[in-house]
């Protein structure tokens, strides 16, 4: 699903590599973020958009990634486990509360 820029907040990249690591445990480094919002994960991309020379993405839109990260299918390469990240059902829990602040 897009970026729907009337209804969600955008915020950069940094930001959301800080939300990732809130949710999924290890530092997640601005160029990892990039890289999921230009070429993804699992077939899973980072929704973002371009607005003059910056990459913006959503709180929401991190929260579908996530959601289909954890629902893909990993085919033995399950990421969470290669680095070190929380237990699936801890991000799990982290994602619910964080949709839960956002949609109260």
């Amino acid at each position: 699903m897009a970026i729907d820029l009337d209804r969600e907040r955008l915020m950069s990249l940094n930001a959301a590599a800080d939300l990732l690591s809130q949710l999924l445990g290890p530092r997640i480094a601005y160029k990892t973020a990039y890289n999921w919002s230009r070429c993804g994960i699992k077939k899973v991309k980072l929704d973002s958009v371009r607005i003059g020379e910056s990459l913006f993405t959503t709180r929401e839109a991190v929260i579908r990634f996530v959601e289909a990260d954890l629902s893909a299918d990993s085919k033995g390469h399950d990421w969470f486990r290669l680095q070190g990240a929380n237990s699936r059902a801890v991000v799990a829990s982290a994602l619910t509360a964080l949709a839960t602040e956002l949609n109260p």
